[in-house]
């Protein structure tokens, strides 16, 4: 696998996320290194986000399969804040500026004026204690960094997406075609929501 994304803390989360759940060799690079290294592609299934994909002159290279990810929804991180009895603080922990700015648009938007929300983007100068936060959503990479009594794993991959992948390294012909319909039934399905 490799993950082509140009953001690396986003890039280090999503290939953590697909090496734990498939077990398999990922390796990760920016567009410009794939770029002036196409043989990094060779024999690859290569994933990125699906603006990303569509920009790249796949001719040049010589991978097995370039697929677009699916990004898991946050609706269960939304039923958990939501089951909060009583008004309380909300925090998103991540490396990465990206994670961070979706979570809050997924978060923050959706949760009301009842909870406050606060974010911390890792390495955190100085101290923190997050055993008073009342939720707290972690990425793939912040989740063992700390301890607190609620914490929640905030997985940016769709499941769906890593048995999609899990499939393509048995093999990737017959998948493809099925990835590209999974995803217009994902989309159909956020656009009719």
């Amino acid at each position: 696998m490799l993950v082509v994304e140009e953001e690396a803390a986003l890039r280090r989360i999503v290939e953590k996320e697909i090496r734990q759940s498939l077990n398999s060799r990922v390796e990760g690079c920016s567009p410009s290194r794939l770029a002036r290294h196409p043989d990094l592609a060779t024999d690859a299934i290569v994933v990125g986000s699906e603006n990303l994909i569509g920009s790249i002159d796949r001719d040049q290279f010589k991978a097995r399969l370039w697929t677009p990810l699916i990004f898991n929804t946050a609706d269960e991180h939304l039923d958990a804040i939501r089951l909060m009895k009583e008004a309380g603080t909300v925090a998103v922990t991540s490396y990465s500026p990206a994670f961070l700015k979706t979570a809050r648009g997924l978060i923050k938007g959706n949760m009301g004026e009842r909870h406050s929300y606060k974010e911390f983007l890792f390495p955190i100068d100085g101290r923190c204690d997050f055993r008073a936060m009342d939720l707290v959503f972690c990425d793939s990479l912040t989740m063992e960094q700390f301890k607190c009594r609620n914490k929640r794993h905030y997985r940016l991959v769709a499941p769906e997406f890593l048995a999609l992948l899990g499939e393509c390294l048995i093999d990737p012909r017959l998948v493809d075609r099925r990835v590209q319909r999974d995803r217009k039934r994902a989309t159909s399905i956020r656009s009719s929501g």
